[in-house]
C-alpha cells in the first residue's frame, strides 16, 4: 500500500445525511477497516477517508468541529507539534505512541478548525 499523506475525517450522526453516501459513491473506495458506526476507506492512493456515523463515539472536539477535519502526514510528529504550539496552537489530543507504526495528534488554533498531524513508520 502507498504511504498515507492525508487523512480526512467526517462525522455525520444523521442516518439520512447524503454526503457520506456521495463520497462512497464518487470514489471506488476500498474499505480498509470498519467498526461500530465508522468505516475507513482508501478513495485514492495516499488518502484515507474516515467516516463516522450513528453509533460511533468520536471525541467531542471532532464531532463538534466543522466537517471535515483534515490530518496531515509529517516526517517528525514531535517537531510538527512543537512548531504548531510555538505558533499558538493547543493540543486537543496528545500524541499517541507510535509502537504500532502509526502515531497521531489533534491540535487547534484558537477560534479555528481542529486539525491533525500523523506519522507512519515501516515496522
Amino acid at each position: 500500500m502507498e504511504k498515507i499523506s492525508l487523512m480526512i475525517t467526517m462525522i455525520c450522526e444523521k442516518p439520512g445525511e447524503p454526503l457520506p453516501a456521495l463520497l462512497r459513491g464518487l470514489f471506488p473506495a476500498c474499505e480498509l477497516c470498519a467498526g461500530p458506526g465508522w468505516k475507513v476507506l482508501l478513495p485514492a492512493p495516499g488518502i484515507v477517508l474516515q467516516l463516522f456515523g450513528p453509533g460511533a463515539q468520536p471525541p467531542a472536539y471532532l464531532s463538534n468541529a466543522r466537517q471535515p477535519v483534515i490530518s496531515y502526514a509529517v516526517d517528525d510528529l514531535q517537531k510538527a507539534i512543537d512548531v504548531a504550539l510555538a505558533q499558538g496552537a493547543v493540543i486537543l489530543q496528545e500524541a499517541t505512541d507510535d509502537s504500532t507504526g502509526f502515531a497521531f495528534c489533534y491540535l487547534q488554533f484558537p477560534g479555528e478548525q481542529p486539525f491533525g498531524f500523523f506519522s507512519t513508520s515501516e515496522k
